[in-house]
Formats: structure tokens, sequence, C-alpha cells
């Protein structure tokens, strides 16, 4: 069991499978039911292949994996178990030889695939045009097309997945970060989709301004900004649940704050969660994991974060931690921790790490 197992090639089909199962269930095609089902049965039945390659399993795996099972006991909803599915990427990326670079590019390929599918579909066939929404901003209405997904939020997630798979494979070319720059600049005009887009945005400007020096070693400042910031973003959202609503701050988030009180005084935060939370408007991770998942669950999950991303590939680029960045920021809109099209890539770049050198072919 010492010696690592090369599973490149099985996690090429792992990784495909993944994204088209969540675009399936993001465009509405399949139920949220089927779809966690069917991604539970795939990342344990590789894993359970995983092991019998390496010839066994590890105490240590099993354990984690029986206390991740133990949520879906207490708080009676097996979504909870996706922090489990999580650890098992872990286990897989950490004792084998995969190659990061292959894996994203089968996630681009499927999910550029995907993605346009998606798009061509709606404009030719009117495919989700129902999901468009007219909102109230600012004092007019503001149309936001959902271009086939289920919410334009959804369409502006799948494509930060993209962009940030295109980034890594892209090794930081200016020319290719300006195409990017426009894509998202359309794709955010039609789904006014303010969180995904703004942080694209962001995280677009700093690699076109800072250059190839951001593949660089991050240094421990920037390192421990990035492990912070999902504590300093929960004592936010806990904030916004025990104090008097700032109007100005209420309306740029869309009036998410009176909503997360509304919810905070129905349901309390508990040391187990309460799993009819997740059929109410709470869009944010971190609440999410309290309230709907409970404080042992939170508690838990802030340990899994550590390990998983911050334990397991030591040496990262600059580029590495503003991504992770990026992944805890959009949580403190969108309940997109466990959303695997952006979180696969995230384990990927985390864990495996990505030879930004590297011309492999597939």
């Amino acid at each position: 069991m010492n010696e690592k197992v090369d599973f490149t090639s099985p996690m090429k089909i792992l990784v495909s499978g993944i994204v088209i199962l969540d675009y399936l269930t993001n465009t509405g095609l399949i139920p949220t039911t089927l779809y966690s089902t069917l991604m539970a049965t795939s990342i344990i039945s590789f894993y359970l292949f995983f092991s019998k390659k390496r010839e066994g399993f590890s105490i240590y795996e099993v354990i984690t994996l029986l206390l991740s099972s133990s949520f879906v006991v207490l708080n009676r909803d097996v979504s909870n178990f996706s922090l489990g599915l999580m650890w098992i990427f872990y286990f897989i990326f950490m004792k084998s030889k995969i190659d990061g670079r292959i894996l994203l590019k089968y996630y681009a390929i499927t999910a550029s695939f995907c993605f346009s599918l998606s798009i061509l579909l709606y404009y030719l066939i009117g495919f989700n045009k129902s999901s468009d929404m007219l909102m109230w901003r600012n004092g007019e209405g503001v149309t936001r097309l959902s271009l086939g997904f289920i919410q334009p939020n959804l369409t502006m997630m799948s494509f930060l997945g993209l962009i940030i798979t295109f980034l890594y494979l892209s090794n930081q070319k200016r020319s290719q970060i300006l195409l990017m720059i426009l894509a998202t600049i359309i794709v955010f005009d039609l789904t006014k989709s303010r969180t995904s887009g703004y942080i694209l945005f962001l995280l677009l400007g700093v690699c076109f301004l800072v250059g190839k020096r951001i593949v660089s070693k991050a240094g421990r400042m920037l390192k421990w900004i990035v492990i912070s910031l999902p504590l300093l973003l929960l004592a936010i959202s806990i904030f916004m649940l025990k104090y008097p609503i700032n109007e100005s701050i209420n309306s740029l988030l869309s009036g998410r704050i009176l909503l997360y009180q509304s919810i905070y005084y129905d349901f309390g935060i508990h040391l187990i969660g309460n799993s009819a939370v997740k059929f109410t408007m709470l869009d944010t991770g971190y609440l999410q994991a309290l309230i709907a998942k409970g404080i042992l669950f939170s508690i838990f999950l802030g340990i899994s974060f550590y390990y998983i991303f911050f334990k397991g590939r030591k040496s990262k680029s600059k580029l590495d931690y503003i991504v992770l960045a990026i992944y805890f920021l959009i949580a403190f809109t969108e309940t997109s921790f466990f959303r695997f099209i952006v979180l696969l890539p995230i384990l990927i770049i985390s864990i495996i790490g990505v030879d930004n050198k590297s011309q492999t072919s597939m």
C-alpha cells in the first residue's frame, strides 16, 4: 500500500462523468435526488476500485468516512455525505500518481461541450427559457437570462469553473486572458450574476496584471490570509444574523440579510442541523452549514477544509491560493461548497497541482 498507484486513466472517466451529471442537474434534466445518488455511487465505486488496485483500505480513511456518514444519520439527510465525497477525492489524489493537467483538460473539454450545448438549445428551441428572471435592482427592472440552466446564477457558476480551468491550461498567457475577460463580459451581461461575475473579473484582472509571476511560490502571508478567510466570512455571516439590518448593505446583497434573519429566527442554530432549511432560500454556504447541518457538521467542515486544501500539497503558487480564496468568497452568497462543477477543479488544483510547463498529451 506504500507504492502509489497510477490512476490517471480511471480518473479521466470519473471527471467527465461528474461534469455531465452536474450539467444534467443544473439544466433540470435530472432531479436532485437522482443526481445525488448517481454522484455518490460513481465516486464510491471508483474509490473501491482504487482501494482494490492498491490492495487494501486505510484505517484512517475508514474512520474519516464513517465520521462523514454519521452526519447523514444525525441530520437525516443524505446530502450531508457530500463532505465524505470530498474526502474520497483527497484520499485518491494523495495516494496515487495522477496528472492534474490531463484531468483539467478532460474537465475543460466536457464542460465546454455541455455549456455550449445548453446555450445552443436555449437560443434554438427556448430550452429553460422559462427560467429567465426579471429582478428589481436599484430602482429598475433587470432581465437575467438563464442560457439553458435552471437559474442564471448556476450559469455563471458553471462558467466560473470553466474559466478557472482555462487559466491553468493557458499557462496564464495575457492574450488568452483577454479572451476570457471578453467572454466573461458577455456571459455576465446576459446573466447579471453579480457574485460569480465580479469575482471572475477580479481573478482575471489580477492574472492579467501580474502575468506569469502569479504561478511563483506563494509566501506565508498569502497562505494564512486565505486560511483565515472562511473563518472571517463565517464571522461576518453570524454578525449579519445578530445585528440590525443596514438597508444599503441589504440592498447590495439583493435583500439577503433580511431573508437570512427570518430563516434564523425560524430555525435557529443547534448542534445538529435541520434538513428542512435546505428548502428555504438560504443561499450562503456558511449559514447553510450552520443552520441546515448544525454546529458539529460545521466544525468538521472547517477541519476538513484545512486538511484537504492546505495540508495535502504544501508547495502552492500564488494563483492556487487566489483560486482557493475565490472558492471561499463565492460561498458567502451562494450554496457552492459542494457544487462539483466548481469544487472539482479546485480539488485537482489544490491537492494534485498542475505543472505549468507540462504539455502532456491526453
